[in-house]
């Protein structure tokens, strides 16, 4: 029963928020299908959802320690504004504030600046596995990151938002084998959506 007040929907009112779109096959991940899910349901009728949409808190505590924020500059740098956690306790320091192209190393640093500007170019979301290169201390890892553009009013790409899951790997577990250059990266999937 109606209260006072209330709006009544009806059939010709016309549709309601157009519903996210399912996350794709291939992405595995609960973590990344659900920032997937949250981007989708924030386009509002738009091929990209704006940045003021955008609500770190709102994507959920289990999403946090895996996402990042990357600011698009107007030079063309790229910036991160916010990195969780998981992030930065592989990377073994704090991104935040800091320039990609500062603290990644070639070859690496230049396969991520390549998935950025596939992502700012085409404004498309980019769905990857590849290996992270290692460090002395840490065993080699299988990285599987999800990057979802976010525009401006003006429709301009101006953030990244990205969510990135780390799994520890075997020679047996990953497919191609190994390289025996630890910094030499091997992409494995890569999926424009």
């Amino acid at each position: 029963m109606k209260k006072p007040g209330q709006a009544v929907a009806h059939a010709l009112d016309g549709p309601g928020p157009a519903a996210p779109a399912p996350p794709p096959p291939g992405i595995d991940q609960p973590l990344l299908r659900h920032l997937f899910h949250y981007w989708s349901g924030k386009k509002a009728g738009r091929r990209l959802p704006l940045r003021q949409d955008i609500d770190p808190v709102e994507i959920g505590p289990k999403v946090l320690p895996h996402l990042m924020l990357t600011d698009v500059l107007e030079d063309g740098r790229l910036r991160y504004r916010l990195a969780g956690t998981a992030v930065e306790a592989v990377t073994c320091q704090s991104l935040s504030g800091h320039y990609l192209d500062e603290l990644l190393r070639p070859p690496y640093r230049d396969y991520v600046l390549t998935l950025y500007a596939e992502v700012i170019k085409k404004r498309c979301a980019l769905y990857t596995e590849s290996l992270y290169p290692r460090s002395r201390s840490q065993p080699e890892r299988l990285t599987k990151r999800l990057m979802l553009p976010l525009v401006s009013e003006h429709d301009d790409v101006v953030v990244v938002l990205s969510g990135q899951i780390f799994k520890t790997i075997t020679d047996l577990s990953y497919s191609p084998p190994l390289s025996p250059i630890p910094s030499v990266c091997q992409e494995r999937l890569r999926l424009v959506l």
